[in-house]
């Protein structure tokens, strides 16, 4: 059982790092490339509404990934009850982060590319691979200001170490912070980019 939640865990992570990166940077991308994307627009569904549902179609399996892991660890412990939101959290960021991404590329390859490739980088600082003590000084410091390491760093001490809400609260205000901030950049960047291809 101990293996199986390490692979689990590992997986997991590597799902929101990097596809969820590169779900949001093809949101837009991809829809103008298939010619669709004016012809969505055109109906009753708003930008809002597209971004919307791109975004809960990216977290609906990670959002059923997370109900399976509290069914596998302890349901019964009130703290583990957080790691869903936490999992759907991280989720949100990396989306976040794809729709950011997507700004700096002109085609759904490009923009699927870069995405892998920040996503395994991402990957590669977070600890999910190996320990981030093993990092160099600098990506030690790059891995401790990513709110996704903050939301592996919180559910592995509900998880592991069966720590209680007082001791991973302020990590949580951080990443619900970050949440906020990475989302919201997001937007600007997906209506610039809506109405970038709309001109065309």
């Amino acid at each position: 059982m101990k293996h199986y939640r390490l692979v689990y865990y590992r997986s997991y992570w590597n799902d929101v790092l990097i596809w969820r990166v590169q779900l949001g940077a093809l949101i837009v991308v991809e829809e103008n490339e298939k010619k669709t994307l004016k012809r969505l627009l055109s109906t009753l569904a708003s930008e809002t509404d597209l971004l919307i549902g791109k975004t809960i179609s990216g977290i609906i399996v990670l959002g059923l990934s997370a109900l399976v892991a509290i069914i596998l660890w302890k349901p019964l412990n009130v703290a583990h009850w957080l790691v869903p939101p936490l999992l759907i959290m991280a989720a949100l960021i990396s989306i976040g982060i794809g729709i950011i991404l997507s700004m700096f590329t002109k085609t759904s390859h490009g923009a699927s590319s870069l995405s892998v490739i920040l996503g395994l980088m991402l990957a590669f600082t977070t600890g999910i691979w190996f320990p981030i003590e093993w990092l160099p000084l600098w990506m030690r410091f790059l891995a401790k200001i990513f709110p996704v390491t903050w939301a592996i760093d919180a559910i592995r001490s509900i998880i592991v170490f069966n720590a209680p809400l007082s001791e991973v609260a302020t990590n949580i205000m951080k990443i619900v912070a970050s949440v906020i901030a990475v989302y919201y950049i997001s937007i600007i960047v997906y209506r610039r980019l809506i109405r970038k291809y709309i001109e065309e």
